[in-house]
């Protein structure tokens, strides 16, 4: 009865508000009169509802569309603006930016948290459109303060380097071997700890080993980094090791600064080719990739340039078509073709190392500079190369990436270096082919290293001259599954005189395969013929694969047969696994092998078990003879200023997620966890410099609770926790029959409730003194008024109902 009621008043306003929509909002007073014959009538209060289009202040749950583009539904407070004559959101600077607007169009905001209530004041052309009967909120805006999805993941300004924080990821293993007549047990605990302050990074790795006989800790690195935004680049200090396309890696003490390919724009990553062309008139452009559409756009006439495509699939050639209004049409191929060194024209890469090595014993304690760098010429050619030097030695080198379009893609690069008189160069070949017609890839490696004169006297590195080459060739069966063929050769001979006659015959590897799949029956067949060491031992190996779902008590289960032959002998391996409970937290498997020339048995099995805190993993295995345990616990720790959360095992960055205290809520992300008795949960292993989002699973909310913004988006920047805070509130849901000292209040009158974040629950009297609120919080001043003067107005205690009682009525009084 009550919600007919409060349906019909809806349907009454809703009613005046329609025939009004295409001039000034006016109501016939006399209309609310029809049928009643009391006067508590509250006209002053209509007219002003007339003016505010019959909406009231408050909060809604509005779903929001940005220029047409959908964005999460989500609570925002609405306030009134006499200026504009409207309600207007008040957006917070997260949520202005996550919409797509520049950065140049925030400034208004002073603070991060920062809420505003008059958008007009970001950008003056905004339109603003707000239907509560809907629950709707329509934003347009010039697109000119837009921002692309790929500019938003390269601007800096919107990174976010989280809050200060020690962070702890453990990983612990025990071991137990045990037969007739031995027994051990050995126990290890991996550590990577870290602080976090401001950009800044410090992270330890150490490793503790306990056995019978000892307990050794190990500390295997320490260093500090951080993003440089305006160079795209990452400083790192301390324990580090070198990577680059010319140089092999070493380990040293030192400083590095190098290029970070994941802080640039997405469209900006990788290697894509640019496409240029021209036309006589205003043209349509599509651009295609093995038919998938990369770009459609409109062009003017006369030159234009793309040099802004995803890098898609690489190696296929990209096809263009180009639609002039004069009826022309231009169609070609571009081609795609790449091997991993190539950048896009004009893009840079580069690394700058020095320090103190502490890798190869040679080199132990040497102090050496290092630094390289690529260079995108154009889309067809990109150059790379560095230099080395250090205590009596040098090193240099250069290379190139070229695109040779239908003929594929080739790298080459050759590297001189002369330490202690020993004198030796490195080459390297690198050829790579795809044809997308057929689904066929060839990818082929040559190397080696050539010896120009050693001083025998002298110590010299570890450098053994030699070559090697590879190939490899695969192709897709369409349906059918697919087929590879390998070859590998190596042939290297020690700088060591005395050993060189030992080390004369190459390694040889043949290998081919045949994998696929039937409606989730997974099927290979493999071989391999190796021919390697001193005396040239053949050996051949067969092996047979073959995995089929099945279906068990409701649960799904996955069986594996895995059989192999070689000249050792044959075997067979078959295995059942599979996953059960919530979110398939439990995994588990029993295997069991057969080796046919020992006559052996082994059995075993292993069990996972993910909770919100820790992932817990126990094996074992028997031969007969020997019995294996093992046990392994994993999880994460982060100290913050409001306390210590724990977590499964922490990535690289991760979001500490604050639900004001409101327990088991859980995030609809992978590797997330139900809130702990504080509120609080972590989300690890979020993207560096990519926009991750982060949901509420709205079915674990509490009954009585709702979030300002169930869905948020966060770009950290690389080993950042960022701070998130859901502002999950707990309210009541009521319907109040409001009496005054001489009757009820007004049908009409205004009910607002301030909450304690500063928002406001607000209501329309209906009949007979009813009004219905939402969010109602556990204490607080209720107040009610139906005019300006004051005796139109009256005040009240919020008397709120129990927990979880869903929605209940209640009589106040009002004075």
């Amino acid at each position: 009865m009550y919600l007919k009621k409060i349906h019909l008043i809806f349907v009454i306003v809703s009613g005046i508000y329609s025939v009004s929509a295409f001039s000034k909002p006016y109501f016939n007073p006399a209309a609310l009169g029809i049928g009643r014959t009391d006067s508590s009538i509250d006209i002053a209060q209509f007219r002003q509802l007339s003016e505010r289009q019959f909406q009231t202040e408050g909060r809604y749950f509005v779903s929001v569309t940005v220029n047409q583009q959908t964005q999460p539904g989500q609570w925002i407070e609405f306030r009134y603006h006499p200026v504009q004559k409207q309600l207007l959101p008040r957006v917070s600077r997260r949520q202005w930016l996550m919409w797509g607007l520049h950065v140049d169009s925030a400034q208004g905001f002073e603070q991060p948290d920062d809420l505003i209530d008059d958008i007009t004041r970001l950008v003056s052309a905004v339109k603003v459109t707000f239907d509560a009967a809907q629950q709707s909120l329509d934003i347009i805006i010039p697109q000119r303060f837009f921002m692309t999805a790929d500019q938003r993941t390269g601007n800096a300004s919107l990174w976010e380097h989280g809050i200060t924080a020690f962070l702890l990821d453990y990983d612990y293993r025990i071991f137990h071997t045990r037969d007739s007549h031995y027994h051990d047990t050995r126990q290890s605990l991996s550590l990577r700890s870290g602080f976090n302050h401001g950009a800044w990074r410090f992270r330890h790795q150490g490793y503790l080993d306990k056995t019978k006989e000892k307990i050794a800790w190990q500390s295997q690195r320490s260093w500090l980094y951080r993003p440089v935004a305006p160079l795209k680049s990452e400083l790192q200090l301390g324990e580090l090791f070198s990577s680059d396309p010319v140089f092999d890696s070493r380990a040293y003490t030192g400083v590095r600064l190098i290029s970070s390919e994941a802080m640039l724009a997405q469209n900006q990553q990788g290697y894509a080719p640019v496409i240029r062309g021209m036309t006589a008139h205003s043209a349509q452009l599509t651009i295609k990739q093995q038919g998938m559409i990369l770009r459609q756009m409109s062009l003017p006439g006369g030159e234009f340039e793309i040099n802004d495509l995803h890098d898609g699939l690489q190696g296929a050639d990209l096809e263009v078509l180009i639609e002039e209004a004069g009826g022309t049409i231009q169609h070609y191929f571009q081609p795609g073709a790449y091997v991993p060194v190539m950048l896009r024209e004009g893009r840079t890469k580069y690394s700058l190392d020095a320090g103190k090595q502490t890798g190869h014993k040679n080199e132990y304690g040497s102090w050496f500079m290092q630094g390289t760098a690529a260079y995108g010429v154009n889309s067809l050619l990109t150059l790379y190369g560095g230099g080395y030097t250090a205590h009596r030695a040098i090193s240099g080198g250069m290379g190139a990436g070229v695109n040779m379009g239908a003929a594929g893609g080739m790298s080459l690069d050759w590297l001189t270096h002369q330490a202690n008189r020993l004198r030796y160069q490195r080459y390297r070949i690198n050829y790579q082919k795809f044809i997308p017609q057929t689904g066929s890839s060839l990818y082929l490696r040559v190397g080696g290293t050539i010896r120009a004169s050693e001083h025998s006297g002298q110590e010299s590195p570890p450098v053994s001259a030699g070559r090697q080459w590879s190939g490899q060739f695969q192709q897709s069966l369409a349906g059918w599954g697919s087929l590879s063929l390998g070859y590998r050769y190596s042939d290297r001979t020690p700088h060591q005189p005395r050993r060189r006659a030992h080390y004369r015959k190459p390694d040889k590897v043949w290998d081919a395969g045949y994998h696929g799949s039937h409606r989730y029956i997974n099927y290979g067949i493999n071989y391999q013929y190796r021919s390697s060491g001193v005396f040239q031992r053949a050996d051949n190996q067969v092996s047979v694969s073959l995995s089929v779902p099945l279906e068990f008590g409701g649960q799904r289960l996955r069986s594996h047969f895995y059989y192999y032959h070689q000249a050792a002998g044959s075997g067979t391996q078959t295995s059942v696994s599979g996953s059960a409970g919530d979110d398939y937290r439990l995994s588990y498997a029993l295997h069991h092998g057969y080796q046919h020339k020992a006559g052996t048995h082994r059995r075993g099995g292993e069990i996972n078990w993910r909770n919100d805190k820790t992932d817990l993993q126990g094996s074992f295995s028997t031969d007969g003879n020997r019995n294996v345990w093992n046990g392994g616990l994993q999880g994460g720790l982060i100290v913050h200023r409001r306390g210590i959360t724990l977590s499964r095992p922490l990535g690289e960055s991760n979001a500490l997620v604050d639900m004001d205290g409101i327990r088991g809520i859980r995030l609809m992300n992978v590797h997330a966890a139900s809130t702990d008795s504080r509120g609080f949960s972590v989300v690890p292993q979020l993207n560096n410099y990519n926009q991750n989002t982060i949901r509420i699973d709205p079915e674990t909310l509490p009954e009585n609770a709702d979030s300002a913004e169930p869905v948020q988006m966060v770009i950290p920047s690389k080993g950042a926790l960022v701070a998130i805070r859901f502002g999950v509130q707990k309210g009541h849901r009521v319907i109040y029959t409001l009496k005054t000292a001489g009757g009820t209040v007004p049908f009409g009158a205004f009910v607002q409730v301030k909450r304690p974040d500063g928002s406001t629950v607000s209501g329309i009297v209906g009949d007979d003194g009813e009004v219905y609120l939402s969010g109602l919080p556990d204490s607080g001043l209720l107040r009610v008024t139906w005019g300006d003067n004051p005796g139109a107005q009256c005040k009240s205690a919020v008397v709120a109902p129990e927990e979880n009682q869903g929605l209940v009525t209640m009589t106040l009084l009002c004075l």
